[in-house]
């Protein structure tokens, strides 16, 4: 505040003086306030700025992604219509799947040249289930595999790169045996359904710790336009279940998209969160093609067929066959929203005293 200095007239020697001593107090009370003014102005300038780009930016909502998906997926011979339930006889597969940001470290590990697009973790929750050709069958001498039940969890970190690969990761935790209680849900369900009943779960694998670690790689390595691919694939396994090697080559035709941003390779997360009236028209239907992958399978070891090496050993097994051949067939199609694959699978016999099999695998995924 400014001070007056009145006193200073009183005390003063002649009045003269006392007024040229308050003139110029008064002088430079009045030049204080000035300076005290536009310091004020200024402040409320800076302030009022400040607040007017903050609410404008509160306002402007950040823009939403689509960054989460779950996934349905069910294996089954008996949708060929077929007689039997054999060989691989069911697979449920419930999956949860997550976009992981950018600025995470699991990101920026295999982001070491800008080429990483997306980064995936996933978590699945799985049930398989094998049974021998003739499920009518008890005695151990007319089956021709054994039946087992496993039932595990999955978790999955899958990297999605701009050059059109792909490198995923899975570790399986679970259980294969009486445990999983598989031998009680198919008798559960043919009777449900009047379907036959199964004689020789007794002679299933027994119970044993289920864990395995796998790696995937995916590359597209011929393209014409949007309409023709093809995408080679190496996979690994290891672990107390399933130990092999495989080698394939995928064909897609129709309209197909690239790699990291494709239903084949589960990558569409990312893109913008619409309502479905403002999607654009050409944004609706984003992949519509048919596949067709050949596959080379080199088997180590299959507990499923071999029985288990971990727990009391089981009284029942086969010996597998150490190359199976898969080919497999389907359409597949991809929205903003939702998309669906329907593949029909074939394998090569995979126990000398089997014979070969085929099964559909239906799979629906929404984003959200």
């Amino acid at each position: 505040m400014c001070d007056l200095n009145i006193p200073l007239i009183i005390f003063s020697i002649g009045r003269g003086d006392a007024f040229l001593q308050y003139s110029r107090n008064q002088c430079e009370c009045n030049i204080g306030l000035t300076r005290q003014f536009i310091l004020l102005r200024i402040i409320i300038i800076v302030v009022s700025t400040f607040s007017f780009m903050n609410l404008k930016g509160q306002n402007k909502e950040p823009k939403k992604i689509l960054d989460r998906e779950i996934i349905l997926s069910v294996d089954n011979d008996a949708l060929l219509f077929g007689k039997n339930d054999k060989y691989y006889s069911s697979g449920i597969f419930i999956k949860y799947r997550r976009l992981i940001d950018e600025n995470s470290e699991w990101f920026k590990r295999f982001n070491k040249n800008d080429n990483l697009s997306k980064a995936i973790v996933s978590y699945d929750l799985v049930h398989r289930m094998y049974t021998p050709y003739d499920i009518d069958e008890s005695d151990e001498a007319n089956i021709d595999r054994p039946y087992a039940g496993w039932l595990y969890v999955n978790a999955g970190m899958n990297y999605h790169f701009n050059n059109n690969s792909s490198l995923i990761f899975n570790y399986d935790l679970g259980w294969l045996g009486s445990a999983t209680r598989t031998d009680d849900i198919q008798i559960w369900w043919h009777d449900l359904f009047n379907m036959k009943q199964p004689n020789g779960w007794k002679h299933q694998i027994n119970n044993t710790l289920a864990t395995n670690f796998s790696v995937l790689y995916q590359k597209r390595i011929l393209r014409s336009g949007n309409s023709f691919d093809l995408i080679a694939e190496q996979f690994a396994q290891i672990g107390t279940i399933r130990n092999n090697l495989k080698s394939g080559l995928t064909m897609r035709l129709g309209k197909v998209g690239e790699l990291y941003n494709s239903i084949y390779s589960f990558s569409k997360m990312g893109q913008e969160k619409l309502k479905v009236q403002k999607i654009p028209q050409k944004e609706r239907l984003q992949e519509l093609y048919f596949y067709f992958n050949a596959s080379l399978e080199y088997v180590l070891y299959n507990a499923t067929i071999d029985g288990n090496f971990i727990g009391s050993p089981s009284e029942f097994t086969k010996e597998s066959i150490p190359i199976v051949l898969h080919h497999s067939w389907g359409i597949q199609r991809s929205g903003r929203w939702f998309d669906y694959r329907v593949s029909v699978i074939f394998r090569t016999k995979e126990v000398k005293e089997a014979g070969k099999h085929k099964y559909i695998t239906i799979t629906l995924i929404k984003r959200f």
